[in-house]
């Protein structure tokens, strides 16, 4: 979509992009098709963007650039015998809580340190630790304690209700519940987000019109957008990149959660994953759990 709208012209981007021409046609359709807006309008002989687009371009060009510094953190090629490795598997939220920003300084101030990043869930996150394929992991929880991990929590968060600006309740600063009752929920259907949903829905649920969908963050922010849904998503997600045409409302008596790194119990750390869960904990310094 970034490169089609930098060059206004399907043959160049397909160029720019190495890839053939029905292939960028394809993806853009698909794109279209699960944001439900349509990007460009297309004549015989020329394209221009639409307004949606123009509105959605800020979001994927922020998430881009956080992405690319992402990559400059993990490693694409072989270590030299002179550096270590020190490997992450983390859910993919880094660029939500700026964690992104940390690992790249962390790698300019140790150039004998190379960095791999993988993303996965917490499940996944928590097996690479426990099959000691990644040194560290990176997840979201509520539970400090645990008899099989270490675990160093460094950063809390909570979820909120995201509504359209002109929502009646987006003047807000707390709410509860029962005052969305006559509302369209639109809610992440995923194994990580539905323990959350019912903490937070608990007994309200029943009386809730609520959707489940795979659909993407910015996806869903979409249709908020547009004033179609709310939902509830965490603090910092619903945040970023910002708010733009929507209020995140923090839901009253809501349990906070943690950002947090994961060792497993009982095994020596390498001393480079320590430097480095340190750094993180020193970064994040004015948190406490």
């Amino acid at each position: 979509m970034l490169t089609v709208a930098q060059f206004m012209k399907i043959t160049e981007a397909s160029r720019q992009l190495g890839i053939t021409q029905s292939f960028v046609s394809k993806q853009i359709r698909a794109l279209e098709k699960e944001l439900g807006v349509s990007l460009f309008h297309r004549t015989t002989h020329s394209l221009s963007i639409t307004p949606e687009c123009v509105e959605i371009l800020p979001y994927a060009e922020k998430i881009i650039n956080e992405y690319a510094k992402l990559e400059t953190a993990s490693i694409n090629c072989q270590k030299s015998p002179e550096q270590k490795l020190l490997t992450i598997c983390s859910i993919p939220v880094l660029p939500h809580y700026g964690i992104i920003d940390k690992i790249v300084q962390f790698g300019d101030n140790n150039p004998d340190t190379l960095i791999h990043i993988s993303e996965g869930s917490v499940s996944e996150a928590l097996i690479s630790v426990d099959h000691q394929d990644a040194d560290i992991g990176i997840i979201r929880t509520q539970n400090l304690k645990d008899n099989v991990y270490d675990i160093y929590p460094f950063l809390e968060d909570n979820y909120v209700i995201l509504v359209n600006e002109n929502h009646p309740l987006a003047y807000l600063k707390e709410a509860t519940m029962d005052l969305f009752i006559h509302d369209k929920f639109l809610l992440m259907n995923d194994t990580y987000y539905i323990p959350f949903y019912k903490d937070i829905l608990q007994e309200i649920s029943p009386y809730l019109n609520i959707t489940y969908t795979r659909m993407r963050v910015t996806t869903i922010k979409t249709y908020i957008q547009k004033n179609r849904y709310v939902t509830i998503l965490p603090s910092r997600i619903a945040c970023y990149p910002d708010l733009d045409g929507m209020r995140a409302i923090p839901i009253k008596n809501c349990p906070y959660f943690h950002m947090v790194m994961v060792t497993k119990k009982g095994t020596e750390v390498p001393y480079k994953c320590r430097e480095f869960i340190d750094y993180i904990l020193a970064e994040y310094k004015n948190y406490s759990p």
